[in-house]
């Protein structure tokens, strides 16, 4: 089946880091919110493609569910600066955020979010 093939793809750390990111692309463009679980479970094993598959999971506002959200805040403590900068864009555009989080998890995110530097009355862009 096409998207077992570009699971294979996305998870193989031998094969270039720009055809495992188009293979993940490519995969939840094709099944869509049916990918949230087999990506989650390759961004959990692999640090190099969390970004792409964070990007993905919240591409679509009408196909972000919990799943893809909780995603999102966990990643907010990733010791990559460029998951944490997609997780601040992810939680950003998830629309559904609201419905999905209760009022603790959203003020704790809004806190977590107004903690990080780029988010801080004194960073700038140098």
């Amino acid at each position: 089946e096409l998207s077992n093939g570009l699971l294979d793809i996305a998870g193989n750390n031998s094969v270039a880091l720009a055809n495992r990111v188009a293979a993940v692309c490519t995969l939840k463009q094709l099944i869509g919110k049916d990918a949230t679980p087999l990506l989650l479970n390759l961004a959990k094993k692999d640090p190099a493609i969390r970004r792409i598959v964070l990007r993905m999971l919240t591409d679509r506002v009408g196909e972000i569910d919990k799943l893809a959200v909780e995603f999102a805040v966990a990643s907010l403590s990733d010791t990559d600066p460029t998951v944490v900068s997609q997780a601040v864009i992810s939680l950003q555009r998830s629309a559904l955020a609201h419905d999905l989080l209760s009022k603790e998890e959203r003020d704790s995110i809004s806190a977590t979010l107004l903690s990080l530097p780029a988010c801080s009355l004194d960073w700038q862009v140098k």
